[in-house]
């Protein structure tokens, strides 16, 4: 268990010691208990003591903050019931899909109860299995309305008696959070396999392992070490007491996804791909430790606090989420974790994905960072993502050359960082490029309403001329049924193209492919090795499971762009490209 420093001492001591909080008015009183045996629900107790109503709303959030689409957690939750201090039973009633109401009558304190079902799956992969637990806040908690910014302790009742983690302070069990807020973005690991603690300025970092696999932990942990140290001077800040990174370990799961939080990150990592190299989860690591500042500290003003019942809709998701990817990039090259092939090779792989989705001629950055919330993250149209990285890529070089290398991204974060940092003082969309234009004296205007605004191609060739970086890229034309997303080892449709082949043939979402072109399928690649060798125009015979119905249908093939691009730096430099492309590659 670890103690984490951010409430005052004398309140944590008064809430240990037993002495009542009533001096400081209502208190809550959070309580999570799993069943003795794997169950797909949480138990959940609120206990509200000196209340000052006579009702009371609570709420279960509608999204979680990091993750910008619309859950409805309201929907997981089962019975719900209310008593007071006397086991009485208090009238609780559904307002709405995520609101329910307590009335007290005489109680001065009462509890409210309700159960979390639990999905199989997350984001992040399995929620609850054999190795252990993992407790998202937003999904779990519910708030009482208008009382966000109350204080609140926490415990948990797990009958095995497993290691629990949480960036929280408290011992034996029993924790403390200044605020919902905190709360909420806080998550628990009940499980853990393993941990360790380094040291960076002087600062704890603690690193837990839910799940075994047999790979070099000593190399993970330094290459966590040179990437917290490499971040934290590019702030020149950090804005925390201690730290912790928790990491899921699936043994047969490839890829991986993280979630940020403001003092802790939660990442599930595939076994497989760490026991390969454990350079493989640098990426995301860097990704998700750099939102510590680009997104918890320096936020859109949406976001604080955030606002649990409604969507936060901004235009700049692409500058939270995609220049933190641009610079997960370049913490990895800054560290040695990467070479400059390495790097030039992933920016190449995000101009491929951007020049192979017609979608970027009619869905601007700004549009793809509001639309979200209805598309998800593999929804149709571009990724904020990807075209984000590489806005970020040019925008850096575009700021090099009209300084002559005096000021790159790196400045315009730090003044950005400065500017809006401070508690409550977000950023507006428009603040970004008023930044830019104040540090380098030079009109942005067009870059923005051409990249970020607009839908007009970007030049690479031309850009990336600034930096002396050749850009060569080849389109060939290939067959196509999609794009469309498959989920799980049934191949689930989990999102689709309204205009794409296998919608207008009348697939839909949620429809299981069970044959192409009389071919058995088990996997998206069995879907990829069929397409990729019919012609355009073939039609192919497709049979899903629908409604527990198999149905038959009619896909044609349709053809699209397979873009490859690959980068280099040229071998004869002119002075202000080298300039430019050393301050690139060195940080300078």
């Amino acid at each position: 268990m670890r103690s984490f420093k951010t409430i005052p001492v004398v309140i944590i001591i008064l809430l240990l010691s037993g002495i009542s909080f009533a001096v400081y008015g209502t208190t809550l009183n959070y309580s999570l208990q799993l069943d003795e045996e794997l169950s797909s629900l949480f138990h959940v107790k609120i206990k509200v003591e000196n209340a000052a109503k006579k009702r009371y709303v609570f709420s279960m959030p509608v999204w979680m903050p990091g993750s910008y689409y619309r859950t409805d957690f309201g929907k997981n939750v089962l019975n719900v019931r209310g008593v007071d201090d006397f086991n009485k039973t208090l009238h609780v009633e559904k307002l709405s899909p995520n609101d329910w109401e307590i009335r007290l009558e005489n109680a001065k304190s009462f509890t409210l109860s309700y159960d979390v079902q639990v999905p199989e799956f997350d984001f992040l992969g399995k929620i609850i299995d054999s190795t252990g637990v993992l407790v998202q806040g937003a999904s779990t908690w519910m708030y009482i309305k208008d009382m966000e910014g109350f204080p609140v302790s926490v415990s948990f009742k797990d009958p095995q008696q497993r290691q629990v983690e949480v960036a929280l302070p408290g011992k034996n069990n029993l924790y403390f959070a200044n605020s919902y807020h905190q709360l909420a973005d806080s998550p628990v690991i009940i499980g853990v396999t393993s941990d360790t603690t380094i040291f960076v300025k002087n600062v704890p970092h603690h690193i837990c392992f839910r799940g075994t696999a047999d790979f070099d932990k000593k190399s993970f942990v330094k290459m966590i070490s040179d990437i917290v140290t490499s971040e934290t001077a590019l702030f020149q800040d950090v804005p925390y007491d201690q730290y912790m990174f928790q990491f899921l370990i699936y043994p047969g799961y490839r890829g991986g996804s993280g979630l940020e939080h403001a003092n802790s990150t939660t990442i599930s990592l595939s076994g497989v791909q760490l026991m390969e190299n454990v350079h493989n989860a640098a990426n995301i690591i860097a990704h998700e430790f750099f939102h510590l500042w680009n997104v918890k500290r320096l936020s859109h003003k949406l976001l604080l606090p955030p606002r649990y019942d409604r969507d936060a809709r901004m235009g700049s998701l692409w500058w939270l989420e995609g220049v933190t990817s641009y610079y997960s990039d370049l913490t990895l090259l800054r560290t040695g974790i990467w070479s400059v092939d390495d790097f030039l090779a992933s920016i190449a792989k995000e101009i491929e994905i951007l020049l192979s989705n017609p979608d970027r001629f009619q869905t601007s950055l700004v549009d793809a960072s509001w639309n979200v919330w209805e598309n998800g993250y593999f929804g149709p149209g571009i990724s904020y993502y990807n075209k984000g990285h590489l806005v970020g890529f040019v925008l850096d070089i575009m700021i090099r050359k009209v300084t002559d290398n005096q000021v790159s991204l790196d400045d315009i974060l730090l003044e950005m960082y400065k500017d809006y940092s401070t508690p409550g003082n977000g950023f507006k969309d428009s603040d970004i490029q008023r930044v830019v234009e104040r540090m380098t004296g030079f009109d942005f205007g067009a870059f923005f309403d051409r990249y970020v605004s607009g839908t007009v191609e970007i030049p690479f060739d031309d850009l990336l001329g600034y930096a002396e970086i050749q850009a060569d890229i080849n389109k060939t034309r290939v067959p196509t049924i999609g794009p469309f997303r498959t989920l799980g080892n049934r191949t689930r449709i989990f999102s689709i193209e309204p205009m794409s082949p296998v919608a207008k043939a009348g697939l839909k979402r949620n429809d299981i492919i069970k044959t192409l072109n009389y071919q058995n399928i088990t996997h998206m690649d069995d879907i990829e090795d069929i397409v990729i060798n019919a012609e355009i125009g073939d039609t192919l015979h497709t049979v899903i499971e629908r409604d527990g119905y198999e149905l038959i249908f009619k896909v044609v093939v349709a053809g699209q762009d397979q873009v490859k691009c690959e980068l280099n730096v040229k071998d004869v430099l002119l002075p202000a490209q080298k300039r430019i492309i050393d301050g690139l590659l060195k940080g300078h």
